[in-house]
Formats: C-alpha cells, structure tokens, sequence
C-alpha cells in the first residue's frame, strides 16, 4: 500500500473522526493497571529513542505487563530492544481492501484484550489515538497539540515540546516534562552467531579485524528523501578514508535502496563494500556494533549505531538535530548548515516536505572535508573492531 495514500487518509478521515469522538475521549484512570499497551508504528530511530520511556514506565507500573504494537517490519527491533513483554505487528503490505481488513482485525484483537491503559507514542498520527479510543481502555497517553486535531480522546495529553529532544518528550509521556531522570538507553541484543556471520562475511572481503571499519550510510528512509546528502559527497568521502586512511568502507541500506547504494559505490573511485539489502537487522546491529564508524543521514541506522554504542557522525538538513540528533553510550557528532528555511520538517504533519527550493539546500551545504574532519577525529577514539 502506498505510504502517501496512508497519509491523506490518516489526516482527511482522521481528522474527522478525531472530531466527532473526542466529547466521548474522556474515561476513568485505573490506579493500578494490569495490562498495557504500547504503540508505536513508524520509524526505526524512534525505537531506540523509545527505550528510556518503557523503562520510566516499568518503574511505574512494575506488575503491568506491557504489548508494544508496531509495523510488522519493526517486530524484530522492538524485541531486541525489550520493548513489550509481547510484541505485536501490523503488516501494511499488499492491496487497500487487504490492509483495511487487517487493521479491522486489528481493533478488534485489541478491543478484546482489555487493556487498562493505552500510551501512544506516535507523534500526531489520527489513527494511533483513534485505536487508543477504540481499545475501551479507561486511560490513555498522547501527545497533544492545538495544530492537530486529535482532540481531547486522551485522557492524559501531554503537550509535544519542540524545543525538547524527542527523547525527552517520549519520557515526559511517562514522567512529566517536570522530570529530571537521565535518558539511559538500551542496546538492541545481539545473536553470536550474527556477529560470526557479519566477521566472516567482512573477512571473506580482506577485512584484517585491525584496520578502520567505516559504515556509510547514504539513504533517509522512505519519508523525506531531501535528508539524503549528495551521492558524489559521499562517493568523495568514501575515497579520502579509503584511500587515505586505508579504511575498508562498507555501504548499508534496507531492500529496496540497493539502487541508491550502488549509486555511491559506482561514483566511488576508490572500491567500496556494497552489503545494502543483503543483512537482517541482526546482522545490521552486528556489523555496526563493529564498526570503527558510522557516517549516517538522519534516519534509522544513524540511532542504532549510536545504540550500540558505536562512534557516529549524523547529517541533517530539513530536519533539527534539536530533536533528532543521535543520543546513546558511543561519541557522536552532527553536521547541520541550515538556510533560512531549516527545518522544514515537523511531527505535526508526519514530516512532509515540500521544498520551497526545489533541491535540498541545506544538505548540499554540508562539505565533504568538515565531515571529513570530524570523522578522523572520532576514528581515533575507537580502536578498530572492537566489539560490546
């Protein structure tokens, strides 16, 4: 199903429906709830920035026992990262009637478990408050904002700071924007076995286990692809630490961006490691857990490098780094050189963009030898191949 169909149909009938249910939003708050559910659908970076809000809320609720709910592409993370006690996917692929069937199932499976709470992590998506509404459960936690119409279905909104990483602001769902805990992050679990997989596989490619591993990765997802930092820059980069610093430098991507990977590899004068498509998410922990650095636009990998705790250096342009920039236990750094009209990327409108450019100005500011700079420097704070 086509993810910008899913979109207009979450703010055109969402918004309605969110209308007309929220005078009926408002229910008891059970003191000392039995059942929880947790939802969150999108993105693979906000996994792992998920982490230390679960945890606030098995402090809070410690006999609870908690479901996470995601896209059925993020089950295998979300259980690597300890998300739920049970984790339940949504799987969207296929024709409309197909997917609406499901997710007719879907209410219903959750209608019938009898949760007494509901914490929606989404941002502003309709159908995450609507399900919490439809789930009969007696509380529910949501972001609010007075630009999306979500109305009064939680019965504990939470307003989205924007000057707050999101982080934070999964915390303050839990805690309060009052809250002084520490954001402390779980790595996701890694198999032995998977990381024998990714040793031999980069053994098999002349990898010593001594030399620098460098991680490139030059894609943003599927949503706002103005994220991605230009091919020939990185192609350039991936020369200068090759070339120079005698690093083999490997490029990642999910299924489907293999033809964008081999767009660097192929400008590339120096020769790189193609692996994009060709790793499970165990073997992309595996490989970025091993790696001596990780050079990412803002998108998924670049949270879970950070996760392992693994050096990371990330790229931003449409987006804030106030929000997003990578947090975890490895040394980080970012890139953004915004103009004027950065950032133009919000979760009020499920990160939409239409640039007013015509061209991603603002990740075309960002030069090769200032992030040249910055990944030397953070090579020399990782011993190559050391593993956690």
């Amino acid at each position: 199903m086509s993810l910008d169909w899913m979109q207009r149909l979450d703010r055109r009938l969402g918004d309605r429906l969110c209308a007309r249910l929220s005078p009926w939003g408002r229910r008891r708050k059970p003191t000392d709830p039995r059942r929880i559910l947790c939802v969150k659908f999108w993105g693979l970076g906000s996994l792992t920035l998920l982490t230390p809000a679960v945890e606030a809320l098995r402090r809070r609720w410690p006999t609870a026992q908690i479901t996470f709910l995601t896209l059925e592409p993020n089950v295998d993370l979300a259980k690597r990262l300890r998300l739920g006690d049970q984790v339940l996917g949504v799987r969207l692929a296929g024709g409309r009637l197909a997917v609406l069937g499901r997710v007719a199932r879907l209410l219903g499976q959750v209608r019938r478990s009898h949760y007494d709470v509901v914490v929606d992590f989404e941002f502003f998506v309709r159908f995450s408050a609507l399900l919490a509404w439809a789930s009969g459960a007696p509380r529910s936690l949501g972001f609010w904002s007075p630009e999306v119409p979500r109305g009064d279905i939680h019965t504990d909104p939470v307003p989205f700071l924007d000057d707050r990483h999101v982080a934070h602001n999964f915390l303050a769902l839990i805690e309060g924007h009052r809250s002084r805990a520490r954001a402390t992050f779980t790595a996701p679990r890694i198999e032995a076995s998977e990381r024998a997989v990714v040793a031999a596989l980069l053994h098999s490619h002349g990898w010593d286990g001594h030399q620098p591993l460098v991680v490139l990765n030059p894609h943003a997802g599927r949503l706002a692809l103005e994220r991605r930092w230009p091919v020939g820059r990185f192609a350039a980069l991936a020369d200068r630490l090759g070339a120079e610093d005698q690093a083999l430098v490997t490029v990642i991507g999910a299924p489907g961006e293999e033809a964008h990977a081999r767009q660097v590899v192929n400008t590339a004068r120096h020769p790189l490691l193609d692996l994009s498509g060709q790793l499970s998410m165990g073997e992309l922990l595996a490989l970025l857990d091993t790696a001596s650095l990780v050079v990412s636009c803002d998108s998924g990998p670049m949270h879970l490098a950070s996760a392992v705790g693994t050096p990371v250096v990330g790229l931003f342009g449409p987006e804030t780094p106030k929000l997003y920039a990578p947090l975890g236990s490895g040394p980080r750094r970012f890139h953004w050189e915004p103009p004027s009209c950065s950032p133009c990327i919000n979760v009020h409108d499920n990160k939409f963009v239409d640039c007013l450019r015509g061209f991603a100005e603002c990740m075309s500011r960002i030069g090769v030898e200032e992030v040249l700079t910055t990944s030397r420097e953070l090579l020399e704070v990782r011993s190559p191949g050391r593993t956690t």
